[in-house]
């Protein structure tokens, strides 16, 4: 048992009796039923806790959107590059997450604390569970005890309708942060993803049978005027059925700032989640539980889970026998706001829209394959493909669908190309007929020529090696791609120029966890999160 990201495999190739087939639930107690859409938030009511070291509370930037937050200045920090670690009040390594809010705060996230750094603070303030974060130590109790099938003959598990049942982080603790925005009663927000525990010996892995199904997700914490935080646990259940417990491990976040402001997207082991956290509101623990019991309704108000693009073992799919789902680190936000997503067998483009559940079905996790519509802009590759460079090819031209492709980044450029990048973080052999991991390199996608282009990582680019760990696109047309142990090349798609950043002369150390392009001040901020420090560039080579 426990979670790392290499061992995702084993989850999400759906069993072909719980894969994404939809179950039903009982009609809700409080005399709502699947069309409810009841008032929807927290799990747990929050948890306040945390004071800050002092300091000076997030200011504004220059610039301008609603609520009163402004973009477009240099913002608070430094117009130098600086790296932050122990000697800033950092305690742990390796850094797995860098980023900034509405109101600039800097947050940093190890794998067992979070740190918080205001503008015009020297040190950062370390949060953990005693602070509310839901880390192993400090689990939410829940109440699943009227869990029903609709009809006995749904192809689902039986359901354990265990209570009480707890929900924390696995002890591996946090894998990922992206900062959030900032509003009435709360001045900084960040959302802190967590992976979950896994047997991956039971077939009921990521049902309402599975006994760690509550564990993973991730938490919003916002910062309160008075130094202290809000703690909010998230937990994912599939929108068609509390059956379905799939999106347990976050593997990338991202918010949007600009285009759809204030949404929020999850990249997890097995789907993709849109979420609409300012609608967030607590769940009431009704009178003889002993903790919360939550039904897809509750969550339609703040809450779109979840879609994927598919590939099936050895196929094209025939159903959903042999689906092959997850593992979606590739995630970016393309020009006209749509979500770009790549996976660990599929990739595609997630088209928007406001909704996260209709009544007719429209809602941006209801559509089906519509959600990939190319009138639209959007797009899905991986199934159907024969090989051979035709069909619907997962980015690369593989032998066969479902064949491993491991996208580990996807970014956007100026000019609306869509990027995808390949880096395993481990290497899994070949499953029956499919290959398994391998380094397949960078592409470049051109949506209204339909042409890709194939670039190796160090005859192209000038990496040191061709794991790609990350990537991201400048403003000017450059895009950082991160080594798992080799740095940062700053490379020009259009001169084939490059630039190298390495530990000790940049960076912290050469071993780099995630990037993040800060855009909400000019020039932008680039985060490198690395194994012993947190770096921001904002002089670019």
């Amino acid at each position: 048992m426990g979670a790392s990201s290499w061992r995702f495999v084993a989850a999400t190739a759906c069993a072909a009796a719980i894969a994404c087939a939809r179950g039903s639930d009982p009609t809700l107690p409080t005399g709502g039923g699947q069309d409810a859409g009841v008032d929807a938030g927290t799990d747990d009511g929050g948890t306040d806790a945390g004071t800050s070291d002092g300091g000076t509370d997030g200011g504004t930037l220059d610039g301008g959107i609603d609520g009163g937050v402004t973009f477009g200045g240099p913002g608070p920090w430094p117009m130098n590059n600086v790296t932050y670690g122990q000697k800033d009040g950092i305690q742990e390594t390796p850094i797995v997450g860098m980023s900034t809010d509405e109101l600039q705060n800097l947050w940093v996230a190890t794998k067992h604390a979070l740190y918080l750094l205001k503008p015009g603070q020297s040190k950062f303030t370390r949060f953990d569970s005693k602070a509310g974060l839901h880390f192993a130590d400090n689990p939410i109790t829940y109440c699943d005890r009227d869990y029903a099938k609709e009809k006995p003959t749904d192809p689902v598990p039986e359901p354990d309708r265990a209570c009480p049942i707890r929900g924390a982080a696995d002890p591996s603790g946090i894998s990922e942060i992206v900062g959030g925005g900032a509003g009435e009663g709360y001045v900084g927000e960040v959302f802190v993803g967590y992976n979950g525990t896994h047997d991956w010996s039971n077939s009921n892995d990521g049902s309402w049978a599975d006994p760690f199904r509550h564990t993973g997700m991730l938490d919003r914490v916002r910062l309160k005027s008075d130094g202290s935080v809000q703690v909010d646990m998230i937990q994912m259940l599939s929108g068609d059925s509390a059956a379905f417990w799939h999106n347990r491990d976050v593997m990338r976040l991202i918010y949007d700032h600009f285009k759809h402001p204030h949404e929020l997207y999850v990249g997890t082991n097995h789907g993709i989640d849109r979420l609409t956290p300012d609608n967030f509101k607590p769940i009431a623990v009704r009178q003889g539980y002993p903790g919360i019991e939550i039904f897809p309704p509750n969550t339609y108000d703040w809450m779109s889970d979840h879609l994927h693009p598919q590939a099936c073992s050895c196929g094209p799919c025939q159903g959903e026998t042999g689906l092959l789902l997850g593992d979606w680190r590739g995630l970016a936000l393309d020009l006209d706001g749509n979500l770009l997503v790549g996976g660990r067998w599929a990739a595609g483009k997630i088209v928007w829209v406001k909704e996260n559940w209709t009544a007719n079905g429209k809602g941006w996790f209801q559509r089906g394959g519509g959600s990939y519509d190319r009138t639209l802009g959007g797009f899905a590759m991986g199934d159907p493909y024969s090989g051979g460079c035709g069909g619907s090819r997962p980015v690369w031209c593989v032998a066969k669908e479902g064949d491993v492709i491991a996208v580990s980044a996807a970014t956007v450029t100026p000019d609306g190309l869509n990027w995808f990048a390949s880096g395993p973080y481990a290497y899994q052999g070949a499953n029956g007929c499919n290959a398994g991991d391998r380094d397949l390199g960078v592409a470049s996608y051109n949506q209204k020529t339909f042409q890709f282009t194939y670039y190796s990582p160090t005859a192209d680019i000038g990496m040191a090696e061709t794991n790609v760990r990350d990537m991201v696109a400048l403003p000017d047309g450059r895009i950082v791609f991160a080594g798992p142990s080799s740095g940062l090349v700053f490379w020009d798609p259009k001169t084939k120029t490059r630039k190298v950043v390495r530990g000790g002369s940049g960076l912290a150390d050469d071993a780099v966890q995630r990037l993040e392009l800060d855009l909400m001040v000019s020039p932008p901020v680039l985060h490198v999160s690395t194994n012993s420090g947190a770096t921001s560039i904002r002089i670019a080579p």
